[in-house]
């Protein structure tokens, strides 16, 4: 079992499709799959979380505090289910 990390930040609603098929096409399916977003609210064209769940993934929001896409990164590993 692992966990997948997905940070995003203002990508586009096709290319989040893209990622999100891909990880569901894999073979291996032991994993957890957290995606984290830091686009600003003002900036989101689509409704990221509800693509996101409706793969059966987790969505976070990109906590303010811990800025970039490090932030993103620290933020989903410190929910993970995985170490």
């Amino acid at each position: 079992m692992f966990d997948i990390i997905v940070p995003i930040y203002r990508i586009s609603e096709e290319f989040l499709l893209r990622a999100l098929d891909s990880i569901k096409a894999q073979t291996m399916t032991d994993y957890t799959v957290y995606v984290c977003d830091g686009t600003p609210k003002k900036y989101q064209d689509y409704d990221a979380q509800a693509f996101v769940e409706s793969y059966g993934f987790n969505y976070l929001r990109q906590d303010p505090a811990h800025p970039l896409v490090s932030g993103a990164r620290n933020q989903a590993v410190s929910v993970g289910s995985n170490p």
